[in-house]
């Protein structure tokens, strides 16, 4: 009897994580509106996972994203699956050893939702590429299905090669061996050929097969002691980035970023010299990591100490206000609405731009008028920092600054935005702001990074 190898893989995830099938398939079916033990799971699970792939925006497909204890969350959904496969609802294969109608459906529905979720947003990147390439979803499902071999095209067509390299060239995960830097890229064409695209297919060969060529070159150009492969010299890039970052934004500060705020300024420094070869193409993907990390430590300093504070905080909208006045409170409104979702799930804190609103807000007469929610914080943080609103406010204007290029005039949130969102490429020099990036977070007179930290530190005795 012929193994599907995910299925195997799964299951040994299932027994580490101690997934209870049974239980999780009663949940579902509860979600989806079914009695207990009704076969019927399959298809109504089929149906969901379609309706899910239509999202035409963010916030429509939020929902599946975000509660793991869900069965029907998107980074779940293969359990329900293993179940129906379990108890011979649908088989994998036909008698032939083909996959099945149904599990091909299946396949290309999974396939479509992670391609709706890339095309809609670049945050959940890193759990779409484990999927595809180490939970190999792409190697024994998609590249085996016409339905998966046009998502994969699709993939290729909204994102390029890139999509398919970069998540080895990142810390979240190594690449086993050398090859495996570009099996995941190689499959690129051989979906493009069962769809009929045999001349893109033949480009796509020649540029991987001169990518390869190129890091082939940096091994032999930087060759540190202990790289003896492509994976040891990325070893080794990763150990020149983390040198880099301690001496331009001092041990000090190094030492009190977060752990994956030090993860993605080393991403964001392999990824330039990636880039700077022509290994890697995207260059808003180096800026992404520089603007990840201000995002999240911004979190640290405007969100997360304050989320208690959030949670129990009311919005009343003051009486007799004039139309502007009422224009500038239903602008407060929703920054507090958005504040309020977000304290409920923590792990999903505000954006930058929504932060940066939390800091405009922080001494706003307007808002204090509304809500009692930002004078708390702002009594609260300047009692344990003499000044620390002072400090937010030079914060906000350091992000509201911009660096001219070519007519060009975006702030760190703009680039921000641009760079989180797909088909954006042409929107900027992208190049050109990596070095501002750099300064703003590390250098004089800026230091955003270091004016973070220290504001962060000062809450800690709050």
């Amino acid at each position: 009897m012929r193994v599907n190898p995910f299925i195997v893989r799964s299951e040994e995830n299932m027994n580490t994580k101690t997934i209870h099938l049974d239980a999780l398939a009663d949940d579902a079916r509860r979600r989806l509106g079914l009695v207990p033990g009704d076969p019927g799971l399959f298809r109504a699970l089929l149906d969901s996972m379609r309706r899910i792939g239509r999202a035409t925006s963010l916030e429509q497909i939020s929902p599946h994203l975000h509660d793991e204890d869900d069965p029907l969350c998107v980074w779940r959904l293969k359990w329900p699956f293993i179940y129906c496969l379990r108890e011979g609802y649908v088989s994998a294969f036909d008698a032939s050893g083909k996959y099945s109608t149904e599990y091909a459906d299946w396949v290309e529905a999974f396939g479509h939702i992670l391609f709706t979720i890339a095309k809609l947003t670049k945050q959940y990147d890193p759990w779409i590429q484990h999927t595809l390439n180490f939970e190999d979803f792409l190697f024994n499902e998609l590249q085996h299905v016409a339905g998966g071999q046009r998502v994969v095209c699709d993939f290729y067509d909204l994102r390029g090669i890139d999509f398919f390299l970069v998540h080895y060239f990142g810390g979240q995960t190594t690449a086993a061996s050398d090859t495996a830097l570009f099996e995941s890229a190689r499959l690129v064409p051989k979906c493009l050929r069962a769809s009929g695209r045999e001349e893109e297919a033949g480009l796509v060969e020649r540029e991987i097969d001169d990518r390869e060529k190129r890091l082939r070159e940096i091994v032999t150009e930087y060759s540190p002691p202990h790289a003896a492969s492509l994976s040891g010299t990325l070893d080794g890039l990763r150990l020149l980035a983390e040198r880099f970052w301690v001496d331009y934004l001092s041990s000090e500060v190094w030492a009190l970023c977060c752990d994956t705020s030090r993860q993605d300024l080393v991403d964001a420094f392999v990824a330039e010299y990636m880039l700077q070869n022509e290994v890697l193409k995207g260059w808003s993907q180096a800026v992404l990591s520089l603007c990840k990390v201000i995002e999240r430590e911004m979190a640290s300093v405007f969100f997360l100490p304050w989320i208690e504070h959030i949670g129990s905080a009311s919005f009343d909208m003051p009486e007799n206000l004039s139309r502007s006045q009422a224009k500038r409170a239903q602008s407060r409104q929703i920054t507090f609405q958005v504040l309020q979702s977000s304290s409920r799930q923590p792990s999903h804190p505000p954006t930058l731009g929504q932060l940066l609103f939390v800091g405009k807000f922080w001494c706003d007469s307007v808002m204090d008028q509304c809500t009692n929610l930002f004078r708390e914080m702002r009594e609260t943080a300047d009692r344990s920092a003499s000044g620390f609103s002072n400090m937010a406010a030079r914060f906000v204007k350091l992000c509201e600054e911009t660096h001219e290029v070519d007519g060009e005039h975006p702030t760190v949130m703009e680039l921000r935005n641009a760079a989180a969102h797909p088909g954006r490429e042409s929107d900027f020099t992208w190049p050109e702001y990596v070095g501002w990036l750099k300064e703003f977070l590390g250098k004089p007179p800026r230091e955003a990074l270091r004016l973070l930290i220290q504001m962060r530190e000062a809450l800690k005795s709050k």
